[in-house]
Parts: C-alpha cells; structure tokens; sequence
C-alpha cells in the first residue's frame, strides 16, 4: 500500500489555513489541520451510504427514486423559474421569492461567483457566514 502526505488548504471555512492530505493508493483517506482547530481530524471519505447521485421523491411518495442529471437539472431550473416568477417585483425589477445564503467555506472568487449568480436571478438577498 502506497501511503504520502500531501500539504493542501483546508476548505473548513475561508481561513485558507494548511491542511495535511493523507493519500492511500490515489485516495484521501485522512485530512488533518495543521495550524486550524476547527478542521481537527475529519475523514473526506465521509459516510459509505452518502448520496451520489441525483434522486427525487414524487409528491406523496415515501420512497425516492434515482433520476438522470439531465432530469434533475430540468426540475431544479423549472422550480428555480418558479419561485422567481412567483416573487417577481416588475417595478424594481427583482424578486422577493429567492434568496442566497453563502458559506464560510467558501472562498472570496466563490463569494463573488454566488453573488453574481443571485444578481442573475434578479434576487437582491445575499448574505453570507464569514463571521463564525
């Protein structure tokens, strides 16, 4: 077994701090902060019954259903339009029917691309959680 620790930055929050990536055979099996507590250790691999792809659950269903990208995608844009459509202000030219909560882990370049995309849809309601 091939094992290497690889120095990286830590995607916690936006501190940017250090991260040590462990690498088995092509894979990350460990993430360690090295200078953050808060990324103390935590495994990337994460649960083995993590949702991979796209599922849907139809009205009234108890069960959910795996669907294609495509059709998640066309469902995602259909609601998205929607709720626009449905807060639309036609005087202010927004919509009070959508808004956007960024993360703290994302990065400044992430920020700025999510408050682009809110601008897009015609929400003015961007926040964030750059104070934890």
């Amino acid at each position: 077994m091939f094992t290497k620790t690889i120095p990286g930055v830590c995607r916690f929050c936006s501190g940017g701090c250090r991260a040590l990536f462990t690498v088995q055979n092509g894979e990350i099996t460990d993430v360690q902060g090295d200078l953050c507590a808060k990324a103390a250790p935590g495994s990337p691999g994460g649960r083995p019954d993590r949702v991979t792809r796209p599922l849907w659950r139809p009205a009234g269903a108890d069960e959910w259903r795996e669907i294609g990208w495509r059709e998640a995608i066309a469902r995602l844009a259909a609601r998205l339009k929607e709720a626009r459509d449905a807060g639309w202000a036609a005087d202010d030219a927004r919509t009070d029917g959508i808004a956007v909560f960024g993360s703290a882990a994302i990065t400044n370049e992430e920020s700025y691309l999510l408050a682009k995309f809110a601008r897009l849809l015609g929400s003015p309601y961007i926040e964030h959680q750059a104070r934890v």
